[in-house]
């Protein structure tokens, strides 16, 4: 039973690590086309 905690402590460390990664280098490239473009202006608690 004490081996089985300390391979689960163990292995919990090893995911801390190696989980996540560092994903800074999103983009999008293409040519991108404006079809519809919206604005909502507020007044009070109603949309007009």
């Amino acid at each position: 039973m004490r081996k089985l905690r300390l391979f689960a402590i163990v292995a919990a460390i090893a995911l801390m690590f190696t989980a996540c990664s560092d994903d800074d280098d999103f983009s999008v490239e293409g040519k991108w086309n404006i079809v519809k473009e919206t604005t909502n202006v507020y007044s009070g608690t109603s949309a007009t």
